[in-house]
C-alpha cells in the first residue's frame, strides 16, 4: 500500500507539488512519505511472520462397554477437552475444528467432555470416561482428524442399573403415589425391549418412587453421578433419600423440563451425598405431581439408569 502511494505522488503529482509549493512544503511531503516507509518497514520487523497453526479435527466421540457390568453404549459426549504433552489446549464443542501452535511430534489426550446436569455453563470433563491418547506429526496448515473412542476408568463402580429389560424393575412406588412405574411398548422404547413408563392418567395426581435397594456412596466430596435417558411432556424430579438409621431424608436435585425427543443427561450428586455425612446408605427417587398449567396428563418415560461413582 505504501508503495503504491508512493508512485501515485512520485508518477503524477510531484512535478505538480514541486511548482506550486516552497522547497520547504516539498521537503515536509518527501520526509513524511520517507517516515511512512520507515514504519511500514519497521512494523515488519517488529512483527515477523507469524508462527503458522496446524489444525486439528474431531467429530465425535464413541463409547465402548461391557454391557453386563456397564449397561448402555449410549453417551452425551458434547465436549472435547484437548491436552498436549499433558498441558491443557482447551475445550471444544463437537463437532470441532481447531487450530495448534504446534509442530512435530507430540501426544494429543482428549478427554469426553459433558454438560453436568444439563447445563451449558456447567461443562467439564466426565470422571468416569477414560481419555484417548494420540501420537500425531502436526505439520503447518495441515489438518489432523481424530477419531476419539473411549470407555469406563477401571476405577469405576456402578452399583445400580436399570434398563427396564428384565421383569419388575428397581423401583418400588411409596405410599404417597397414586400411580405405578409401568414399561413401555417397544416402539416406544429408547433401546431394547421396553423403558419405564410412568403416566398419571386423569383423576391421579402424584408418582413417587424409589429404588429397592439402598446403596452405600463415598463421600468427602468425591463425584457420583446418576446417568439418564428420559423423554417427558411434563416435568419431573430426581434426587436421592439419605437414609440414616432412624430416619431417611428426602432430598431433590433436579428438575427436568419437557423434552420432545430422547436426552441423556449426567445429574451430579456429588454436593447432595456428601452434605450427608450422617447417611448410612442412600436410594435414588423419582417423583412427579401433577400441573395443569402444562395443560398434559404427565406422560414420561425413562431408561438406562446407572448410579455412577
Amino acid at each position: 500500500m505504501i508503495n503504491n502511494i508512493v508512485s501515485f505522488l512520485t508518477a503524477s503529482r510531484m512535478k505538480h507539488l514541486y511548482r506550486r509549493a516552497d522547497r520547504t512544503s516539498f521537503r515536509f511531503v518527501c520526509t513524511l512519505l520517507t517516515s511512512m516507509s520507515m514504519l511500514w518497514v519497521s512494523c515488519d520487523w517488529i512483527n515477523p511472520d507469524e508462527e503458522l497453526p496446524a489444525y486439528i479435527t474431531i467429530n465425535d466421540f464413541q463409547l465402548t462397554t461391557d454391557y453386563t457390568t456397564q449397561g448402555t453404549t449410549s453417551q452425551k459426549i458434547t465436549d472435547a477437552w484437548i491436552f498436549v504433552d499433558d498441558e491443557i489446549a482447551g475445550a471444544y464443542e463437537l463437532p470441532a475444528h481447531f487450530p495448534l501452535l504446534k509442530k512435530g511430534k507430540h501426544t494429543i489426550s482428549v478427554y469426553p467432555g459433558i454438560k453436568m446436569n444439563g447445563i451449558a455453563a456447567t461443562r467439564v470433563i466426565y470422571p468416569f470416561y477414560n481419555p484417548h491418547d494420540f501420537n500425531v506429526d502436526l505439520k503447518d496448515l495441515e489438518t489432523t482428524t481424530l477419531s476419539p473412542t473411549t470407555s469406563y476408568a477401571s476405577f469405576t463402580d456402578i452399583p445400580f442399573m436399570e434398563d427396564f429389560e428384565n421383569a419388575g424393575s428397581g423401583f418400588a412406588a411409596t405410599s404417597k403415589s397414586d400411580t405405578v412405574l409401568l414399561k413401555s411398548s417397544a416402539s416406544e422404547a429408547f433401546e431394547g425391549k421396553a423403558s419405564g413408563h410412568i403416566y398419571l392418567e386423569p383423576g391421579r395426581d402424584i408418582f413417587e418412587a424409589t429404588t429397592s435397594d439402598a446403596f452405600v456412596l463415598p463421600k468427602s466430596g468425591k463425584p457420583v453421578f446418576l446417568e439418564l435417558n428420559y423423554k417427558c411432556n411434563h416435568p419431573f424430579i430426581v434426587g436421592i433419600m439419605a437414609n440414616e438409621s432412624q430416619i431417611s431424608t428426602q432430598v431433590p436435585v433436579i428438575f427436568l423440563n419437557p423434552s420432545e425427543t430422547w436426552n441423556k443427561i449426567y445429574i451430579n450428586l456429588t454436593q447432595e451425598v456428601s452434605s450427608h455425612t450422617s447417611a448410612i446408605d442412600f436410594s435414588l427417587f423419582i417423583g412427579v405431581s401433577r400441573d395443569d398449567t402444562y395443560g398434559v396428563d404427565p406422560d414420561i418415560l425413562i431408561d438406562n439408569m446407572k448410579l455412577v461413582h
